[in-house]
């Protein structure tokens, strides 16, 4: 390593002859002018270099990442006779330093780094002989900051992309070349500590031509596919330019079959009466679709309450769907219950009652949540998974981490556009800073990672998160203080609270009772289809907790690579995501947020007295009438019609 270092920079400190002297005992100040240029003697570049400075031997630094906006640079107003390290950066990657004990007012400092490096890449297809034009190919450094990009030519082949080099061999560079925003293929790691020009050769694994046939299925609605007495239709497959690449007639069966496109992203369009150049031809449907090769059969629903995409098409018409408004239950009055007192009644020595049905009345609500959201890690897949809970509009509370969010402008963007709109089903939930067991830590830091992350997700989206969902899912009591002092309102994990957890009623404590991946499995015990499977699980849950908070987690929805989770879309298990949201709309079931569930939960709208009904039943301390007038109260003033009741707290009579 000091081999190495001595390597990578010269360093040169000279004092100015002829400057005075300041006495030790006067307050006075100097400067340094610092020169940095490359090993081969040019002037380094500025546009993008810092310097942190360090006073004597503090690892705290004196001057923080400032700007550096032309060579020589003068550093002004430094305390004199001090030892200064002054550390470069050119972007996120360290080039050196240089230190200077500074007697003088003014003295020199000249730094010598190394030249840039520049990467040219070489892009094709998965047969790693046909190049692949007009793909964009993003470099960035080890923290995901974007340094440079450059769209492929008839030859597969970028331009060079001049990057710095750095001075740790533990910095690097990496790229994703990318069809489109759901469809990229990551390269590894790229050493940033040599310099010169690299040409680097990409195979993806896509296939040039999709060979096999793509059915296109319409439906009029969820069951019925369209036939003659819907019009004559078509399917038009357009790039993202609205250029027409295919068009195909739907027909008698509902059908339009394709093959030989190539693999990428495009919009499919349904429209009426296909070959009229006139105001009869109508676009009536519009989907943004990903072809990858392994698509068989893509079913549209023409009736789906979306709004159609953008199109500069001169002849088309465009159909916007009208708007469907939630509807509200307008005969339900919600009446805050007094105190009830239980009726002490001494044991009688009546058989052991016998509790044929204990059921929490359920809210008719589920809550989903999605696990760890961050610029880089398989983004395409977790914003794939929040549109589609966006156009089904079904809430959903996504786990944010503070300090690895924020340098993807495309993640931040469409996170930021999806908050912005007008009763949005999206919640960004605090999920700490780094996902490290908070557990692990005292109070204070637990509460700092908690702030810090609520300070960055207001900044990023404008917003102040009232959702804690724990790294590593462990909490204590440590954390509840932390969330109360950051005014977070509602905390969420899997399973039940800590038993060393008080549990307390703010910040509230909303378990999350299953895994989607656990109720999407074809379950052999159960009968039906994966859907009603899935919704036998969630009336189970519905028994037990009166709610249901279903838990994702986005690497079950990324295309595998071996043991790799690729940032691509696994369209087949988004599929199933998206017609599970289908049905359980169907069925009438309120998909909500965390903090929306949480004023639903059942366990809130019961007075503290509720709860001890059956313990007071089963010792004999209240009888069968009591327990029905409980019951009856309950359902009239704290439930109403919003929930079901009919299996709570129902009793056979004891055995005589």
């Amino acid at each position: 390593m000091k081999l190495t270092i001595s390597i990578f920079m010269i360093v040169t400190v000279s004092a100015l002859v002829g400057f005075n002297t300041i006495p030790s005992f006067a307050e006075s100040t100097g400067s340094i002018l610092l020169s940095v240029n490359y090993q081969n003697g040019d002037v380094a570049s500025t546009s993008n270099m810092s310097i942190k400075i360090f006073q004597d031997h503090e690892t705290n630094p004196f001057v923080n990442k400032t700007k550096v906006s032309s060579l020589p640079y003068a550093i002004s107003s430094l305390p004199l006779n001090h030892l200064y390290k002054i550390e470069i950066y050119q972007g996120s990657m360290y080039s050196g330093y240089g230190v200077v004990n500074l007697k003088n007012i003014q003295q020199k400092l000249d730094l010598f780094i190394q030249p840039t490096m520049g990467l040219r890449f070489f892009v094709y297809y998965d047969d790693g002989e046909t190049p692949i034009t007009g793909i964009n190919v993003t470099v960035k450094s080890y923290d995901g900051v974007v340094v440079g990009d450059s769209l492929t030519d008839n030859n597969g082949q970028s331009a060079t992309i001049w990057v710095p080099t750095s001075a740790r061999n533990e910095d690097y560079y990496y790229a994703e070349v990318s069809l489109g925003p759901a469809f990229v293929t990551g390269v590894k790691p790229i050493s940033a500590t040599s310099p010169g020009k690299k040409d680097i050769k990409v195979v993806t694994d896509w296939p040039k031509e999709i060979t096999n046939l793509i059915s296109v299925k319409v439906y009029r609605d969820p069951t019925t596919l369209v036939d003659k007495s819907d019009g004559v239709l078509g399917v038009e497959i357009r790039d993202s330019h609205n250029n027409k690449i295919k068009d195909q007639l739907v027909n008698r069966r509902g059908e339009a079959s394709f093959s030989n496109l190539k693999v990428g992203e495009y919009v499919l369009f349904v429209v009426k009466n296909p070959s009229s150049k006139t105001s009869d031809y109508k676009e009536i449907y519009s989907k943004k679709i990903v072809l990858t090769g392994l698509e068989n059969i893509i079913q549209i629903f023409i009736n789906e309450p979306v709004k159609l995409l953008p199109t500069t098409s001169s002849n088309a018409t465009k159909i916007t769907p009208s708007e469907i408004k939630p509807t509200t239950t307008s005969n339900t009055t919600k009446i805050t219950p007094s105190e009830i007192k239980p009726i002490k009644i001494k044991p009688t020595k009546t058989p052991k009652p016998i509790i044929s049905k204990i059921a929490m009345p359920n809210c008719n609500c589920i809550a989903f949540t999605l696990d760890g959201i961050q610029d880089y890690y398989i983004s395409n897949v977790q914003l794939a998974i929040i549109k589609s809970f966006q156009q089904k509009d079904a809430g959903l509370t996504a786990g944010v981490y503070g300090k690895t969010i924020g340098n993807n402008a495309k993640i931040v963007g469409q996170l930021k556009d999806m908050m912005a709109k007008e009763n949005s089903s999206l919640e960004l939930a605090n999920r700490g800073w780094e996902n490290l067991d908070h557990t692990e830590f005292s109070k204070d830091i637990q509460s700092t990672s908690i702030k810090q992350t609520n300070d960055k997700l207001s900044h990023l989206f404008d917003i102040t998160p009232l959702t804690f969902m724990p790294p590593s899912n462990a909490f204590n009591n440590n954390t509840i203080s932390a969330l109360r002092e950051n005014g977070i309102m509602y905390y969420s994990t899997p399973g039940k609270p800590d038993s060393e957890s008080s549990a307390p009623t703010t910040p509230m404590y909303i378990p999350q009772t299953l895994q989607l991946s656990d109720l999407l499995e074809d379950d052999l015990f159960y009968t039906g289809t994966i859907n009603d499977k899935a919704f036998t699980k969630i009336k189970k849950t519905w028994n037990a907790t009166g709610f249901a908070v279903i838990s994702i987690q986005a690497k079950n929805y990324a295309v595998k690579d071996g043991d790799t989770n690729k940032n691509q879309v696994d369209l087949a298990q988004l599929q199933n995501l998206e017609s599970l949201l289908d049905f359980l709309k169907s069925k009438g079931i309120k998909i909500e947020t965390i903090k929306q569930i949480a004023k639903e939960m059942p366990s809130q709208k019961l007075p503290t007295w509720s709860n001890k009904i059956l313990d007071w039943y089963e010792q004999g301390l209240i009888s069968d009438k009591e327990v029905e007038k409980a019951r009856n109260y309950l359902i009239q003033n704290v439930y109403g019609n919003n929930y079901d009741v009919s299996n709570w707290l129902i009793i056979t009579p004891p055995v005589p």
